[in-house]
């Protein structure tokens, strides 16, 4: 988006990620600002145009998280401005995992060769998916592996447009993934939402 003229603001907990994001040399006429916080504690010193949010929503699991961050996206945005987002879709979700056994992949590096392997367990009744994944290194005779355990939930159509409309902002089109037809975007659910000229105030504290 910087290449084409945008300024630009990234957003991001991780300072490991944003130095990485920082050592990129885009040839852009702005160069991106990066911010290093928490979303819900994020604040900005003016109102953006739009905001793009990509495979972060399914980390909120509290269902008052859930809610605060829709309130942060409007009080971000100016008044007719866009929001992007995406997340998992519970029924899309609970029909990709029904259907498939543990994911595994191979990669062969320049430096050694890389096996990923994850397995989700579903929680019917909380849409929580419980994911276990595992990094195998081989390089030089050498191996390393490594665990990580973390949860996401899913979220539901009409909990996403409950949350929109109660910050203030209106859902004008979804879309079922990004056009790509592998299935491990199958259950990807991609929104557009435009914030109200005149809608409720929501603080941004």
């Amino acid at each position: 988006m910087e290449k084409r003229g945008f300024q630009v603001c990234g957003v991001d907990r991780s300072a490991e990620l944003i130095a990485i994001a920082r050592n990129r040399q885009p040839d852009a006429w702005e160069r991106p600002e990066f911010v290093i916080a928490n979303l819900l504690e994020a604040s900005f010193p003016s109102l953006f145009d739009a905001v793009l949010c990509r495979g972060v929503l399914n980390d909120f699991v509290e269902d008052g998280e859930r809610g605060s961050i829709f309130n942060k996206f409007a009080t971000w945005l100016r008044p007719g401005g866009i929001l992007i987002f995406d997340v998992r879709e519970w029924t899309k979700t609970l029909e990709r995992y029904t259907k498939r056994l543990p994911h595994r992949r191979k990669l062969e590096l320049s430096t050694g060769t890389l096996e990923f392997q994850s397995k989700t367990v579903l929680e019917m009744e909380s849409r929580q998916l419980r994911i276990r994944e595992r990094f195998d290194f081989e390089r030089g005779g050498m191996h390393t592996s490594t665990e990580n355990d973390f949860v996401m939930k899913c979220w539901t159509a009409s909990e996403i447009t409950f949350h929109l409309s109660e910050a203030g902002l209106d859902e004008i089109a979804t879309h079922s993934n990004y056009g790509n037809d592998d299935p491990a975007w199958s259950d990807r659910l991609v929104v557009v939402a435009l914030k109200r000229v005149h809608g409720p105030q929501v603080s941004s504290q």
